[in-house]
């Protein structure tokens, strides 16, 4: 490490930030479940956010959609000046969900964390059917063969492959509601206080 000098630095340890909803015949009918988004290929760096970040000793930070109900997945970027696609250093860090309506909804479902929690779960339960129908078709040529949905497709890997979920939990009643969505669904997920089933690897 001749020339280089490191340094301790802070992690900011979660950041929202717009990443682009792209439009696409397979995504899932409701525009809040876009488990498909990906931080790590559609963020764009705030120059003045990471300088006043730089300028608090923070060196990374993870960066995570700002929108949805199943929001996609997060990044861990740098708060350097560099091009981003030389700050990113790890992608599709965890999938994101926010049981709760999103904001300004107007009249479009959902509109209740009733509605949410209902969306999400059902959205849960198609991924499994998804998986178990591609399953079946694989096996005989002869069934039918299932409809491409990518955003089932990608929820259906990350809970089989065992990847990383952080659930939003604004209040106490919410992490309750985080952690009965997260034991129902066999989801990996941390807890403060709750069941920890945090990864090995």
């Amino acid at each position: 490490m001749t020339g280089k000098t490191i340094y301790p630095a802070l992690i900011d340890a979660y950041s929202e930030v717009e990443v682009a909803q792209h439009k696409s015949e397979s995504a899932h009918w409701n525009k809040h479940v876009r488990p498909e988004r990906d931080a790590g290929l559609d963020w764009k760096r705030s120059k003045s956010a990471d300088q006043k970040l730089r300028q608090s000793g923070f060196a990374l930070r993870l960066v995570a959609p700002n929108s949805g109900i199943l929001k996609g997945k997060s990044a861990i970027v740098t708060t350097s000046d560099t091009p981003p696609a030389n700050s990113i250093v790890r992608k599709a860090v965890a999938n994101h969900v926010r049981l709760t309506a999103p904001r300004n909804a107007g009249r479009e479902y959902p509109r209740s964390p009733m509605g949410a929690v209902a969306l999400a779960r059902q959205t849960c339960y198609d991924a499994n059917w998804y998986r178990d129908a591609w399953r079946a078709y694989q096996k005989d040529p002869r069934t039918p063969r299932p409809e491409t949905n990518v955003a089932l497709e990608i929820l259906s890997n990350a809970i089989q492959n065992n990847e990383l979920f952080i659930l939003d939990a604004p209040d106490e009643q919410y992490a309750l509601r985080a952690d009965r969505f997260a034991v129902e669904f066999d989801l990996i997920y941390p807890t403060a206080g709750f069941r920890s089933r945090i990864p090995k690897n």
